[in-house]
Formats: structure tokens, C-alpha cells, sequence
């Protein structure tokens, strides 16, 4: 551990990380990934109702996946190689996954949720990868009303445990000033899933 790592222990299974990304990498990323152009709508489905995400996305895998709700993942580009060869040397991980999510502004955000433990590869990892505008990631158990708030700076990298998953749930929230623009880089070890490796028959016209 060095002199700029910050390891939060107020939660188990979360640990947050600044200044991980060397500058020639990160601005590599920014000026390739933290632009609109490269990223898409998605819909989420919140109390069994589809919605559409409020911010952008894209992904990023070792095959084509098609995940319901977003289009399908893309090769990796040599950027995201060298970041997600960079954080699993750092922090002996594996990942064969990404998903950007690009916050446009201070209004994008990411409402309270937990990941699907049971997509990942047991025992595996989720690395957030954070560039450009600074925000918040607040953290709270399930059911808690009040959470614990942490700031995600550029190059910082959050590590949370898929138990971490069971019993709290994260966000991102909105900014009352304008944030200015922020990609989030999530690096995952997820199981290849037959339902996500074949492309979805096109329904007749």
C-alpha cells in the first residue's frame, strides 16, 4: 500500500483507492471514452417497469454478450486493455467485462441498487474505475436510511466484494451544481451465461 491510498474500513468489503491510473493512461481513456459519441441509451427495470437509464452507457467484454436492455458489447479497445491489465496486476484480479456508464452532468446519476452477485464468477471482484468530474458514491445497508458517502476523484478506483452485494446497496446521486462530465469504468469477472452469448432472434415485422 502507498502513500495515496485511502482504504475506507468503515465498510467490510469496500475499499476505495486514489490516483491508481497514471496520467498518460487516463488522459488516453478521457480523450477516447469521455465523450458522448461513444456511448448509448439503456433501460433499466425498476419495479418490474422499464425506464430509461438516466446517463449513458457502453460495455466491453472477451466475447459479444447481449444484456437485455443495452447493445451488445463491444471488443476491447487497446485503452480499457491496458486499464484492465493495470488494476489486475495492482490488485491480483481478473476481469473479462466492462461497462461504462458516462455521466453527463450533475443530473445523470445511478439510483440506489445492488449488483447481481449471481452474475459474477464466485468469489470475484468489482472494480469502479472513475475519470473526469468528481462525485459521490454513497453506500447504505439494505433497508438503512442513512448511508456512508464517499468521493470518487479522477483515477481513483473503488474495489467492493460480491458479499458486499447481500447486504448494501450504492448509488450515485444526483449534484445541486453542475458536476460536469464523469465515466465510470466497472471491471467485473462475470460467468458466461448461455442466455448472453447468443444474439436475440429479431421479432417479425
Amino acid at each position: 500500500m502507498t502513500s495515496s491510498d485511502l482504504v475506507c474500513g468503515r465498510i467490510n468489503g469496500l475499499s476505495l483507492f486514489s490516483d491508481v491510473v497514471d496520467g498518460e493512461l487516463s488522459c488516453r481513456i478521457r480523450e477516447r471514452l469521455l465523450t458522448e459519441d461513444r456511448h448509448r441509451p439503456c433501460e433499466i427495470v425498476i419495479n418490474a417497469q422499464r425506464h430509461m437509464a438516466p446517463r449513458l452507457t457502453s460495455s466491453f467484454s472477451d466475447v459479444p454478450l447481449f444484456m437485455d436492455g443495452m447493445d451488445p458489447s463491444q471488443p476491447w479497445t487497446p485503452e480499457l486493455i491496458d486499464l484492465r491489465d493495470l488494476i489486475g496486476r495492482r490488485f491480483g484480479l481478473t476481469f473479462n467485462y466492462a461497462l461504462a456508464n458516462l455521466y453527463r452532468d450533475g443530473s445523470d446519476l445511478t439510483g440506489w441498487h445492488s449488483d447481481k452477485a449471481w452474475l459474477h464468477v464466485p468469489g470475484s471482484t468489482i472494480a469502479i474505475v472513475s475519470f473526469g468530474a468528481t462525485r459521490t458514491l454513497s453506500v447504505r445497508p439494505r433497508g438503512a436510511s442513512s448511508a456512508d458517502h464517499f468521493t470518487l476523484t479522477d483515477s481513483s478506483v473503488v474495489l467492493m466484494d460480491l458479499d458486499l452485494q447481500g447486504t448494501h446497496e450504492h448509488c450515485i446521486p444526483a449534484e445541486t451544481e453542475d458536476a460536469g462530465m464523469r465515466l465510470s469504468i466497472t471491471l467485473r469477472l462475470i460467468e458466461m451465461l448461455p442466455e448472453y452469448l447468443d444474439e436475440p432472434a429479431t421479432p417479425p415485422v
